[in-house]
């Protein structure tokens, strides 16, 4: 039978796991990192009432964009009564406030699996905004509804099929582990 001064809890209270990380430390050194060594090294948060709570999340560098406006080929502003746009991969431009593209990329906007568009070269300055000639990727040749080209709607970078390393043409962004590598 044990007794009460060679238990842990006389040592250290009712609560053993309490006592120290020692245990925790040596199975991280042996096994790797796990979820609970990492969260150990925290403290714990404690709040004042029951209530939801909120935090912000950091998101991703690439962003979306908004469209100001959208031009059929031979330059006319579509509207919502304009008939699809890029009718058998006929080049449109879309309009932005910003030069956040480069040639040969593909952007997308809300419907980004439906309607992928291949930036057919760099942008133009029409004033403070940047016009881009684009043309849908794929076999998309009924076109693109003008419901989709209205200013407002967001557009982001979704890939660039030709990697910059290689291409002294199309893209301009690198990926983060692209230049981990070459820092290494």
């Amino acid at each position: 039978m044990v007794t009460k001064n060679n238990h842990l809890s006389a040592a250290f209270g009712d609560k053993p796991q309490m006592a120290s990380n020692v245990y925790l430390r040596l199975m991280e050194q042996n096994h790797g990192k796990n979820l609970e060594s990492f969260l150990s090294r925290f403290p714990t948060k404690y709040f004042e009432e029951d209530s939801d709570i909120m935090w912000k999340l950091i998101g991703s560098a690439r962003k979306n964009v908004p469209l100001i406006e959208a031009r059929d080929y031979d330059g006319n502003t579509v509207t919502g009564t304009t008939a699809n746009v890029g009718v058998n991969t006929e080049p449109f431009y879309l309009v932005f406030a910003e030069d956040y593209f480069a040639d040969g990329e593909v952007l997308a906007g809300e419907k980004n699996e439906i309607y992928p568009l291949r930036i057919l070269g760099d942008a133009t300055m029409e004033g403070n905004n940047y016009c881009y000639k684009v043309e849908l990727l794929g076999a998309v040749y009924g076109g693109m509804p003008a419901e989709e080209l209205q200013p407002g709607k967001r557009f982001s970078w979704e890939y660039n099929p030709i990697e910059k390393e290689f291409s002294r043409k199309a893209g301009d962004k690198v990926e983060s582990y692209v230049s981990l590598c070459l820092a290494a």
